[in-house]
């Protein structure tokens, strides 16, 4: 199988509470391992950056059921390309929220957690920077 990785970002529609997302990564988490999806999502600021990873049919279904939710406004795929392993193998849904994470925003940021600001190049360099904190 072939595989492949979406980073997006998105502004939420309403403020969320550390409970919610809590909930919302909870329940993508046992979504994504019936299609097995991997994947990681930071959300500071009303701004969600997510990474999902598996096959390119499984993600397109996902992405499309994201575009949908009214829980998300301004959506922009960041880079969608084809990988040779998963960097999340093990997070059906990693919910970021660590000091260790807020140092990588403060690293990839001037102001603000503000994903909708990077080029594709920049979301790949904070998805290698969030891969090595984690797992190296």
């Amino acid at each position: 199988m072939r595989l492949f990785s979406l980073a997006y970002c998105s502004t939420a529609t309403k403020p969320l509470t550390l409970s919610d997302v809590k909930k919302l990564a909870t329940k993508a988490s046992a979504n994504n391992q019936l299609s097995i999806i991997t994947g990681c999502l930071i959300y500071a600021n009303k701004q969600f950056f997510q990474i999902i990873e598996g096959s390119q049919e499984n993600l397109n279904l996902l992405f499309l059921k994201i575009a949908k939710d009214p829980a998300h406004d301004k959506i922009k795929i960041l880079y969608y390309q084809q990988i040779e392993e998963r960097l999340f193998p093990n997070w059906g849904m990693g919910l970021l929220e660590t000091a260790r994470t807020r140092e990588i925003v403060k690293k990839h940021f001037e102001k603000d957690f503000q994903p909708e600001e990077f080029s594709p190049k920049q979301a790949e360099n904070f998805t290698t920077d969030i891969k090595k904190l984690f797992f190296i």
